[in-house]
């Protein structure tokens, strides 16, 4: 040994046995199994440290993709944080082909940590993007009265694969006009190399978001009334009856009106890794329950119990972020009867999606799902991305915070050392980096947020204080009142890292699509009290704010070309233009409309 790695220049050696060489050549660092298989035809799992062999195509054409951008990102950890970032690229040839040499590990590059996780980004201006941990979740969208279209994925007869270290097949799909920007900034969103080719992108997704409205959970589809009725082996048709519906909870019930006979039917929608603890709070509470299985073609057992006159059954699916609830009158529900409705349900998941009202109709989405062979922190970075593209969080941003992209914004973060130490002990894998300026967009802080908390990189269990939703709203008003840019940038990072932090907290009531709702009505909806004790801000053409007094009769002597911050102690924020636009008259204070000049 001459005290460094040796350099293996038979690469078709190397590339079977890399752990191996690694040690022998004298080389500190560890890595972990990889999840991935070698190439098609093996069963025998992939090595981290490469090589990466792939080719990537049109998936309509089949036609080569030629001068796409390949990234790979590896991310070294030392007890369970993130040390290091090492990054290689590439471009693919007339051929499509793209080739990554296997990263060869020495002390000095890897700092004495372990390699634990890598990803492949695919970038082409003309397409969508692709990447190795976000591709398994395809979407679909459809506006009311339409078609399916496909947004992200496949084309008959070949469809995007797994993904393989060698021979692995990419699939770009052509970015379509009516397609959602936000889907294509989300996979990239963080790496570098490609920030700065998709600004536009930035720019179509951030209007896209102000024609938008919050997403329903609709499961209305899970099981329909001749489900029911073959099932209970009825001949009345049973009556739907639509109930609770929430960003995150959607329930129906169906009512044999003969009998009155009733069966109940709740999705909830929730972070994959919260479902099990989620259903264990649920069950917590009955004291006589047991366990049935639904059969080996189920991912899923489901527990059955009985609560006056009603016998019922839950499943939790951890991959698909769902726990399904259904309940059936108990005279009329036998055990196998609600084993079979269950059953039912569970192979039905497909049909439970997204309504979203949108300035030109309602689009449909597919709820997420990870596959089984996918880890569960890898699902919970994808649909955090999902979570907080909401329409409300993105405006109150660009109006408070005068900041145009709204969630989408880069807020540049120099002096926030505590935030920044957190940020570095992510996963570069599934967390968003700042840029080398120290600029990380909103929507990154909030993602980053709620994955510190999850513990998705180190496993540990932080605790918040139950007041943290008070602290997180304070930071909001504090960025509010900041007197520069620049501090409210720095503000506003911190309030929304946090805002993702608290989102995700387990609540054995809510998931964290309505608690980030809730969160939002307390910064934009007027409580009783708001009125009397407003605190008022006046913003300059230059950023610029101040506070202003309403005491006295004088007129306001403002800029025109300005704006007007009000903040309130019971949450609410809210921006106005000055002069007083007359249409918005209503919202402006009485004591300022009786100061107007």
């Amino acid at each position: 040994m001459r005290g460094y790695c040796l350099s293996l220049k038979n690469a078709t050696i190397t590339w079977y046995f890399p752990v191996l060489f690694s040690l022998i050549a004298g080389c500190a660092t560890s890595v972990k199994p990889a999840t991935y298989r070698e190439f098609p035809l093996s069963v025998r799992p992939g090595s981290l440290l490469g090589p990466f062999h792939g080719n990537v195509r049109d998936a309509d054409s089949k036609y080569a993709v030629k001068d796409a951008l390949v990234l790979v990102t590896w991310d070294v950890s030392r007890e369970g944080r993130s040390v290091r970032t090492i990054e290689r690229t590439t471009t693919t040839d007339v051929n499509g082909a793209y080739s990554i040499p296997m990263l060869r590990v020495s002390p000095s590059l890897s700092r004495g940590g372990e390699l634990s996780s890598v990803r492949i980004v695919v970038f082409h201006p003309d397409f969508q993007p692709y990447s190795s941990i976000t591709q398994p979740f395809p979407e679909f969208v459809r506006r009311q009265g339409e078609g399916t279209v496909l947004l992200q994925g496949s084309s008959a007869g070949l469809v995007q694969s797994e993904f393989l270290q060698l021979d692995n097949l990419v699939l770009l799909k052509k970015i379509a006009a009516g397609h959602q920007a936000n889907r294509h900034v989300l996979p990239v969103l963080g790496v570098a190399a490609v920030q700065n080719r998709i600004l536009e992108e930035y720019y179509r997704a951030s209007n896209e978001m102000n024609g938008r409205s919050t997403w329903v959970l609709e499961a209305g589809k899970l099981l329909m009334p001749e489900h029911v009725q073959e099932i209970l082996e009825r001949e009345d048709v049973p009556l739907l009856v639509r109930e609770e519906t929430r960003p995150d909870l959607s329930g129906h019930s169906f009512v044999f009106e003969m009998d009155r006979t009733v069966i109940t039917v709740r999705a909830a929608s929730m972070l994959g890794s919260m479902v099990e603890a989620r259903l264990a709070a649920m069950l917590a509470d009955v004291e006589e329950k047991h366990r049935v299985a639904l059969g080996d073609e189920y991912d899923a057992d489901m527990w059955m119990f009985t609560h006056r006159g009603m016998r019922y059954g839950i499943s939790g699916l951890p991959h698909d972020g769902l726990i399904l609830l259904i309940g059936c009158s108990e005279d009329a529900c036998r055990p196998r009867t609600l084993r079979r409705m269950m059953r039912t349900a569970v192979s039905r998941k497909r049909e439970i999606f997204f309504s979203e009202a949108t300035s030109d109709g309602s689009l449909h989405f597919t709820h997420a799902f990870c596959p089984q062979d996918v880890a569960l922190r890898v699902g919970d970075a994808v649909e955090l991305g999902r979570i907080f593209s909401h329409p409300v969080l993105h405006k109150l941003i660009q109006d408070v915070y005068s900041l145009p992209l709204g969630i989408y914004e880069p807020l540049a973060i120099p002096q926030a050392d505590q935030l920044r130490v957190m940020l570095d002990e992510l996963s570069a894998v599934l967390g968003v980096r700042p840029d080398e300026r120290f600029r990380i967009r909103g929507i990154g802080l909030l993602i980053d947020g709620g994955l510190q908390r999850l513990g998705a990189v180190d496993g540990r269990n932080t605790t918040t204080p139950a007041d943290e939703a008070a602290r997180v709203r304070m930071l909001f008003h504090a960025a509010a009142a900041a007197t520069t840019p620049s501090l409210r940038a720095h503000l506003l990072a911190n309030a929304l890292f946090r805002l993702g932090r608290w989102v995700v907290e387990p609540d054995p009531t809510m998931g964290p699509r309505s608690r980030l709702d809730a969160f939002l009505r307390s910064l934009t909806v007027a409580a009783d009290d708001a009125s009397p004790q407003g605190r008022l801000f006046f913003e300059d053409a230059k950023g610029l704010r101040r506070a202003l007094s309403l005491d006295g009769i004088a007129p306001l002597q403002l800029p025109a070309g300005g704006k007007l911050i009000l903040s309130w102690p019971a949450g609410r924020l809210l921006s106005l233009p000055w002069p007083v636009n007359p249409e918005l008259r209503d919202l402006y204070p009485e004591r300022l409309l009786n100061r107007e000049p």
